[in-house]
């Protein structure tokens, strides 16, 4: 009977710790699992932001065209405006010139 007692608490032991072996072989194989999926969503994460920065630049190039176009179109105004401003004003200048020239012969 003694024995018997003993012979089940080293089964019982052996139980455990086998137990305990694959208690240990899960945890690594999901700390594994943990890992692998944590670099995944890490280069997801990696790849999502480059696409966001690619789009972020596309869109600032594009805006900063758009204004471009703008001031470059009111410069163009503003320049020939001041061409035809100059214009006027040197014929002013040449009409004058050839008044005090007249006036002087």
């Amino acid at each position: 009977m003694v024995k018997e007692h003993l012979q089940e608490i080293r089964s019982r032991e052996q139980r455990a710790r086998d137990s305990i072996a694959e208690a240990r072989i899960q945890a690594e194989k999901n700390v594994e699992d943990a890992k692998a999926e944590g670099e995944r969503l890490l280069e997801e994460t990696q790849i999502e932001g480059n696409e966001l920065k690619r789009s972020m630049i596309a869109e600032a190039k594009k805006t900063a065209e758009a204004k471009i176009d703008l001031l470059r179109g009111d410069s163009e105004k503003i320049i020939s405006t001041l061409e035809q401003t100059a214009g006027k004003k040197v014929e002013e200048v040449i009409d004058i010139i050839i008044e005090e020239f007249q006036k002087g012969i």
